[in-house]
């Protein structure tokens, strides 16, 4: 694709005085808002109350499909229906009870029903959950904007790094000093992201998104590690940039997020199930794999034993990389017909005589955290009991330090409608550096809401957010602040949740190296 220069940037946007009425990307100017869901279509619902933001319990009363669709047409959307019950968000504003809107279907607002009984205060809502709303992915009126760029299975190329370690993949499409202004709304109305990617990313650089009528960026499945620097998401109506990967490696470097209406940055860590598609010929079997000592990665292994096998099954792995760098192992997915019926041990060195990073009985739904050595190597022990079916994926990567899912640096993260960063299924680590994450306005700047993994905030400031500075609420990992500010935020500097679900339940495992 043609790249601008700085002077003379190439400009992409919709027809000029198309006549329609723009869109508004700050919840505040049409008062109602979804939360903490999947997407800006789902979520808890909260109203703008007394200049504050609260969230609405309905007392069990049931709404109709008209006050649905009337919440949902009052926030741009069309349809609308029950979505979910959702837990009350602790320490935050008084909820808003908010029992029968009587909407007939035809108005604009919830604001224009009949209305039923609204109160407002700290006991009206005790024992009633928060009521969740989802609105359909079409916008309810024509919008002055035009669908974006899709990127979709784009071409790459393999390259091998300078150390001849580490192959990655480079997409062959790029972007450098572009504006996309006001994309993001498709045929027929539908809501789509002003860059939309599935696959290997495009490289950006220097490039402004601005007014896009739903999400800045979206990128799912890209199954390579990505950089975009320089990069500008400012009002859009949805996230700023949206990340779901079960890759991880995702680095936003010198990125300015402001001023759009949901969370400005959302990463989202996806689980592959055994039954989704994956490219099988570079995934290779973890007890015959032969290695050397120029071993390349990343590395995907297999570990697959019938549910007819009559003997316990043992493998074992040494594997080696460049000095001064690191082997980090990730848990892709494992699958059994009977729990805790297979062990695997990794250890920090060459033999089980080194040290135990960790061990785990591996159970079905469970994810553990990602384990890094502190040399370069890495010994990996496998062992499946008889009589049970056990299939496992897993890869490891090799870098100068450990593997990360986000990293986010120099960057500014301020004035979004919802969390600054939000990181859903955390497996390996969050790192924020350099950064500045200030005045948003949902729960906290930096908000780890589940999985295992190791939290660090380096030379940054955390300030004036609606909420936490930092929340952290999840099954465990190490956490690193450090020379580091954090002030004026509403509710706590720091808060951490650790979830302590027995065994059995428990999602995620952390090993806290």
């Amino acid at each position: 694709m043609k790249n601008g220069s700085p002077d003379h940037k190439i400009t992409f946007t919709s027809m000029p005085n198309s006549g329609y009425k723009d869109l508004v990307s700050d919840p505040r100017e049409v008062g109602a808002r979804l939360v903490d869901g999947p997407s800006p279509l789902a979520g808890r619902l909260q109203l703008l109350n007394r200049g504050k933001w609260r969230s609405v319990c309905t007392n069990s009363k049931n709404w109709t499909i008209a006050d649905y669709e009337t919440t949902c047409r009052q926030m741009g959307y069309k349809g609308g229906r029950f979505w979910n019950w959702m837990d009350r968000i602790q320490n935050y504003e008084p909820r808003l009870l908010y029992e029968e809107p009587k909407c007939s279907g035809t108005e604009g607002s919830l604001f224009d029903c009949a209305r039923g009984t609204i109160q407002v205060g700290s006991g009206v809502c005790d024992y009633h959950s928060d009521v969740g709303i989802q609105c359909l992915p079409l916008f309810d009126k024509v919008t002055p904007h035009w669908r974006g760029i899709r990127f979709e299975s784009a071409e790459s190329k393999e390259t091998l790094d300078h150390n001849n370690i580490l192959y990655d993949f480079i997409s062959l499409s790029e972007l450098r000093n572009v504006e996309i202004i006001r994309a993001g709304t498709g045929r027929g109305g539908s809501v789509e992201a002003a860059i939309a990617v599935i696959g290997v990313p495009p490289l950006l650089d220097r490039v402004t998104i601005d007014h896009s009528s739903f999400t800045g960026i979206n990128v799912t499945k890209h199954e390579a590690a990505f950089s975009f620097k320089d990069v500008t998401v400012r009002r859009s109506r949805g996230f700023g940039i949206f990340v779901n990967s079960s890759y991880g490696s995702a680095l936003l470097n010198g990125v300015t997020v402001s001023e759009n209406g949901a969370d400005g940055i959302r990463y989202v860590g996806h689980d592959l199930r055994p039954d989704e598609r994956v490219d099988r010929s570079k995934v290779y079997d973890f007890c015959t794999l032969t290695t050397t000592q120029w071993q390349t990665y990343p590395l995907q292994l297999s570990f697959e034993q019938s549910q007819f096998a009559l003997s316990q099954k043992k493998c074992a792995q040494s594997l080696t990389t460049a000095n001064g760098y690191v082997l980090t192992l990730h848990f892709v997915y494992f699958e059994m017909t009977r729990n805790e019926s297979a062990t695997i041990q990794i250890f920090d060195g060459m033999s089980e005589n080194d040290r135990l990073l960790a061990s785990w009985n591996i159970r079905n739904s469970t994810r553990p955290q990602s384990i890094t050595s502190t040399r370069e190597k890495m010994f990996i022990k496998f062992e499946a009991e008889p009589r049970s079916r056990v299939l496992a994926q897993f890869r490891v990567i090799s870098g100068v330090t450990k593997a990360y899912d986000l990293n986010v640096t120099q960057s500014t993260i301020e004035d979004n409608g919802g969390r600054g960063i939000a990181i859903d299924n955390l497996r390996s680590q969050v790192h924020v550096h350099a950064s500045t994450i200030a005045n948003n306005r949902h729960v906290a700047g930096l908000h780890v809401t589940s999985g295992a993994g190791d939290v660090n905030v380096t030379d940054s400031k955390i300030a004036f957010n609606v909420g936490d500075g930092i929340n952290i609420t999840y099954y465990g990992g190490s956490r690193n602040i450090s020379r580091s500010s954090l002030s004026s935020n509403r509710g706590y500097g720091f808060a951490v949740w650790l979830n302590q679900t027995t065994k059995d339940r428990r999602e995620s495992v952390e090993f806290n190296q």
